[in-house]
């Protein structure tokens, strides 16, 4: 046997199933989702060097996996299109992770690391750098106590709601 409703009740079911459905896509869309631009420059050495001093360098913005040699320089430069909470996070070729930044950011604001007239110079130990950036809505609380589960555990385990950029390149 078929339910009969009265004509009045059934916009107000549409509604009702209306606002569970805009409920639910609110409260469960899962992690902040917001463009991130995350790139790097490296920076070496193209002159000789004589009595201590260097002639010439070269800089390039580094592709994914492009390589740069013990002694040479990189900088990294962000760009958030909302204002948002930031980590920066270095897990270096020893595998050794360093909390390189942390901090909020303004929409559309450029973020240079170190800055703008220094460079991250690397040692000699050689294998991949990665960079990580991770951005959230909110501040990501205990983060110290999650970077020293990063050997244990994966990224978006550790920080499932923030969005995650990671750039990696080699260290030869």
């Amino acid at each position: 046997e078929q339910i009969k409703l009265p004509k009045a009740a059934i916009p107000l079911l549409a509604a009702g199933i209306a606002g569970i459905i805009i409920s639910y896509g609110i409260y469960s869309s899962g992690p902040a989702k917001f463009n991130v631009d995350l790139s790097v420059t490296g920076r070496t050495i193209t002159g000789s060097v004589m009595r201590g001093e260097i002639s010439e360098y070269k800089e390039m913005n580094l592709e994914p996996n492009s390589v740069l040699k013990s002694g040479d320089f990189f900088k990294i430069n962000i760009k958030i299109e909302q204002s948002t909470y930031y980590y920066l996070v270095l897990q270096d070729s020893h595998g050794i992770y360093t909390l390189l930044s942390q901090g909020q950011v303004n929409s559309d604001d450029i973020l240079t690391f170190p800055d703008q007239s220094n460079w991250y110079e690397l040692d000699n130990k050689k294998g991949i750098e990665t960079i990580i950036l991770i951005a959230s809505d909110n501040i990501i609380e205990n983060f110290e106590s999650k970077m020293k589960k990063l050997k244990r555990m994966q990224l978006r385990d550790l920080f499932a709601e923030a969005v995650i950029k990671e750039f990696s390149f080699k260290h030869e």
